[in-house]
């Protein structure tokens, strides 16, 4: 069944988010899966945002539209990746993970999937 969700700004985060002013963050209010868009706008960021977390239930997939001079930290378990363009991520489920921009601009939309059972 299709359905239409507002994305509504979010002004508190939970406990592995945490607000920031180089990123403002808006979640889809009724849709039936986790959707949270993010816009960044960042010259030089030393601040995480994001702490290490997982999603027992949930694979996730992260959207990242980059516009100039961009950098990514995203860390997965002990093993740290840099990204410098515009990328798809997918992350399992039970995957501990934390992503922070470092610079640039851009938009950053993170989608969760309920895992299937059999």
């Amino acid at each position: 069944m299709w359905s239409i969700s507002k994305l509504e700004r979010k002004k508190e985060w939970d406990e592995n988010h945490y607000l920031t002013n180089v990123l403002t963050r808006y979640v889809a209010q009724t849709c039936p899966v986790h959707v949270a868009m993010h816009q960044f706008d960042v010259t030089s960021n030393k601040e995480k945002y994001c702490s290490s977390h997982l999603h027992p239930n949930e694979d996730e997939i992260n959207i990242i539209i980059a516009e100039g001079d961009f950098a990514m930290e995203l860390e997965f378990a002990e093993e740290t990746q840099i990204i410098t363009e515009s990328s798809v991520v997918f992350i399992p489920s039970n995957t501990q993970h934390s992503a922070n921009i470092i610079k640039g601009n851009g938009y950053f939309v993170c989608i969760r999937f309920p895992k299937k059972t059999a």
